[in-house]
């Protein structure tokens, strides 16, 4: 990357970046992860004129240590005989110096608490998690600590000459777009790839990438950066209040699309807890054929299966497909879980596994106009405008992990086999 002056990037197992070597082998960063891939510490290393600056931050649960002073460490770091570019060399002799990291900051319900200053930092962020402000409290006033604004993909702009919009080693203001560390490099770093905000894409490849073909393995955040939330460097996701609003998301995005290619789309409905309230958000859908499809029973880490949605595609006087197909109950008892479709007159109906119940709950999807019981005149819009969901965050969103669903498959009319043996036969669907 000659335009940031990185000469080397090396690997660990897990495809993860742990040394960087930058300018001529003046600086270097180095990571420590732990077997799972969660960070553990980073090793900066500077050397200019003669002078060398190193720092050392480590992860623990949240909590932050990092090096009181820079230069006093790069000075004891160069008597004992290290070099940039041998970070590898750094970790040793710190060690060795028993040298002691100092506590900086935790995260709260709010922002952070900050070690240093004992004092609270509150933040506000916008519908996606940025951080666009970090204040606290200054007697009766509010002091403004850092502030933020970004390009679409996350490149910081400073918007006038009030703005003040900081980075320091061990700093709580290093947290700024969709709440992820901003590094030394240029960087944020998402818990599985880096993000290059310049260029709006990762560096790494998507540890997904073979159950996503029809993503780009350095996509971010499905390239729907104004409405949707990159999960840990792995899929984006917009949340709802409720399994019916995201199923009705899912029949407006793909109903229109459903009709006029007249191929089912199928998708998972998931739960996540933000902020200690459950959410819903569905996969990115899998196209089938006129008269099935499927998908597998699987959701991103931290997230239940809740759900199963799909569509019926366009009106065929020969089918019944304004109404639960016999394979799609079927399919929801064997894997019990309950389940919505949107049919072509423009219904969005659900399925209760548990009392064997049928019911309307909407009928204000696109329909097809050639359905002589169409409930309303929406188009079929194969490109509909994308919704940013029910989400409105507090101001720091704390995702909790629940345990994730065992791996199943549901099979809806009739079928195809797993998403994983079958992925040449997919259309491409409109990312959500």
């Amino acid at each position: 990357m000659p335009d940031k002056m990185i000469e080397e990037i090396h690997y660990n197992h897990l495809n993860l970046p742990n040394k960087f070597i930058i300018n001529n082998q003046s600086t270097s960063n180095s990571y420590l992860y732990r077997a799972d891939g969660t960070k553990l510490h980073k090793a900066y290393i500077s050397s200019s004129n003669g002078v060398m600056y190193a720092t050392s931050t480590e992860y623990l649960d949240g909590f932050h240590y990092a090096t009181s002073n820079g230069n006093e460490l790069g000075a004891m770091y160069a008597e004992a005989g290290g070099t940039a570019y041998e970070p590898e060399a750094f970790m040793q002799i710190i060690q060795d110096m028993g040298y002691q990291n100092q506590l900086k900051f935790v995260p709260t319900a709010e922002g952070f608490y900050d070690f240093e200053n004992n004092e609270y930092i509150y933040q506000y962020k916008d519908h996606l998690g940025n951080v666009r402000m970090s204040y606290k409290k200054e007697g009766n006033d509010l002091l403004v600590t850092d502030s933020n604004d970004y390009y679409p993909f996350g490149m910081s702009f400073i918007r006038n000459a009030e703005e003040v919009a900081y980075f320091g080693t061990g700093s709580y203001k290093n947290y700024k777009y969709q709440g992820q560390e901003l590094q030394e490099t240029g960087f944020y770093s998402f818990k599985w790839r880096n993000y290059m905000p310049d260029v709006g894409r990762f560096f790494n490849i998507d540890p997904l990438a073979e159950k996503y073909p029809t993503w780009a393995p350095y996509v971010f955040s499905g390239n729907r950066v104004v409405d949707a939330r990159e999960l840990e460097g792995l899929e984006p996701h917009v949340l709802f209040n409720t399994r019916e609003n995201a199923a009705a998301n899912f029949g407006k995005q793909y109903n229109g699309k459903s009709i006029k290619q007249n191929q089912e789309y199928i998708s998972i409905i998931y739960s996540r807890k933000v902020e200690g309230k459950l959410y819903y958000a569905y996969k990115n859908p899998v196209g089938g054929t006129q008269a099935k499809a499927n998908v597998t029973v699987d959701s991103p880490e931290g997230t239940s299966v809740v759900a199963a949605v799909h569509t019926h595609g366009k009106y065929l006087e020969a089918f019944a497909n304004n109404e639960f197909s016999k394979t799609d109950i079927n399919g929801y008892e064997r894997v019990n879980f309950d389940g919505f479709v949107i049919t072509p007159d423009g219904s969005l109906k659900y399925y209760d596994v548990s009392s064997n119940s049928k019911k309307i709950l909407r009928t204000d999807m696109p329909s097809d106009p050639n359905d002589p019981d169409r409930k309303n005149n929406i188009p079929p819009n194969e490109n509909p405008s994308p919704s940013s969901g029910d989400y409105k965050p507090d101001l720091f969103p704390s995702l909790q992990k629940t345990s994730p669903s065992d791996k199943k498959q549901v099979v809806l009319d009739d079928g195809l086999k797993s998403i994983n043996d079958k992925k040449k036969e997919f259309v491409e669907p409109k990312i959500n």
